[in-house]
């Protein structure tokens, strides 16, 4: 008995279920072109919500159930189900569930999943996207597979590449690329500073040929790392404040020894330490012009490294290696920095370049 009353709510609960999918699959109707204002000012009226367009134009505000063609807003689409083909909207688009195609707006894209290309100033996939997110801040709040270019590109788990001023996932495998990365796991990351769990990070002095002593910060994963380093320069006169910021590789010979192989960039500009402002030798005002002292006293200084490291103990390492670098300078009392052996020269002005082999060397501690 007890068997038999079971059977029967089933097969009621089943019945009941079957009825509800016809009736919404009746209640969604379906029109090739829909025309619209505002809101319930359309072609379709009220019912709206409730149509699956091939073709819908809205002069302001759209909504409807479904799109499989093209859709446009003139500010704001909002779409109760899935969005396929071509979304364009002024300021927003909503999809409340699953998109795919292309999807365009001038501030905000919103949907739980999409596939495809999101180009907004803001794009934001609530579960998970696939594909390319173009915008100043993107974010995939669970899963990323495909591209973030942007401002700030976040996401919890990505396959593939962000490229951005601020790149930041918890885990997943692919490059990022940007100024600062952040990530739980990742062995690529290019970026001035990179922060990872089990990443290399360390805080360092080193000293060139030019005479710049610099503090140094380095972090990275296993492969890749940036540089960043400010200094100052004890040979010149002119109390010249240094700058440098770079990107490496290593490679790894034992656990105590590796190779490490950097290119990097070093500003070096014309300070006034008695100065109640820190002039570099740049107009902090454009509407005035530079004072005589300060015009043009910097130099830029590109350099390639190789470097062998030997770490000493588990917190401290030393290296040292030759520099391939290039050197511009527009101030001929900076020709007093140039090294008396180089590679090639031209000293006639009215700026002043020269490529030499240097060196540098250093001691860091890791952390």
């Amino acid at each position: 008995m007890t068997k038999r009353l079971l059977g029967i709510i089933c097969l009621s609960l089943f019945t009941a279920y079957l009825s509800a999918q016809e009736q919404t699959t009746e209640n969604i109707k379906k029109d090739f072109l829909k025309l619209g204002i505002i809101g319930k000012v359309n072609t379709q009226g009220q019912e709206a919500p409730s149509y699956t367009n091939s073709l819908s134009l809205n002069l302001i505000y759209g909504k409807s159930y479904n799109e499989n063609g093209f859709l446009f807003s003139g500010i704001f689409s909002s779409v109760r189900n899935e969005a396929k083909g071509f979304q364009l909207s002024g300021l927003a688009t909503r999809i409340h569930r699953h998109g795919s195609g292309v999807s365009i707006a001038g501030l905000y894209n919103r949907s739980h999943y999409y596939d495809g290309l999101s180009i907004s100033a803001i794009n934001f996939s609530r579960h998970s996207h696939r594909g390319v997110q173009i915008g100043i801040y993107n974010l995939a709040q669970e899963n990323m597979q495909g591209v973030q270019i942007g401002g700030f590109n976040t996401t919890k788990h990505q396959q593939g590449l962000q490229l951005g001023l601020i790149n930041q996932r918890s885990e997943g495998k692919g490059l990022q690329l940007g100024l600062l990365n952040i990530a739980q796991e990742n062995d690529y990351q290019l970026g001035w500073v990179n922060i990872t769990k089990s990443g290399h990070k360390s805080l360092g002095l080193r000293f060139d040929r030019l005479g710049n002593l610099l503090t140094t910060f380095r972090s990275g994963g296993r492969l890749f790392y940036g540089i960043i380093g400010a200094g100052y320069n004890v040979r010149s006169s002119e109390h010249m404040l240094v700058v440098e910021g770079g990107w490496g590789v290593h490679l790894r010979f034992c656990k105590r020894f590796r190779i490490d192989n950097e290119i990097a960039l070093t500003y070096m500009g014309k300070t006034h330490l008695a100065s109640p402002r820190l002039r570099l030798g740049l107009s902090l005002n454009p509407f005035t012009p530079y004072d005589k002292d300060y015009n043009y006293k910097h130099i830029f200084n590109p350099s390639l490294r190789v470097l062998p490291t030997l770490r000493l103990s588990n917190r401290i390492e030393i290296y040292a290696g030759p520099t391939l670098s290039y050197m511009l300078a527009h101030d001929e009392a900076h020709k007093t920095l140039f090294p008396h052996f180089y590679l090639w020269q031209d000293l006639d002005g009215p700026s002043y370049k020269q490529l030499y082999m240097g060196y540098t060397a250093g001691v860091q501690y890791c952390f």
